[in-house]
């Protein structure tokens, strides 16, 4: 809700504190949601980086969509020195 206005006044920076907090104490949808607000901007600098790690533990708490959000990454040259799969 506070990151798109949905039913209540935008507050991107505020919907990111509260997402990343319940990111951190390891709850898998909010670690996927974490990594679209970093992969995307939203209330927070885009940081790709910070984003794969987060999908990566959303995906081990049994977030599937969030395994193929850290392979798209992975595929765009981000967790790896490799360049980019294309």
């Amino acid at each position: 809700e506070l990151l798109r206005g949905t039913d209540i006044p935008a507050d991107p920076k505020r919907g990111a504190d509260f997402v990343s907090t319940a990111a951190a104490a390891g709850f898998g949808p909010a670690e996927e949601l974490a990594g679209y607000i970093f992969r995307d901007g939203l209330g927070t600098e885009k940081n790709p980086e910070v984003a794969l790690k987060l999908f990566e533990r959303a995906a081990n708490n049994g977030q599937l969509k969030a395994a193929e959000e850290a392979e798209a990454l992975y595929r765009a040259g981000y967790g790896s020195d490799q360049p980019a799969m294309r």
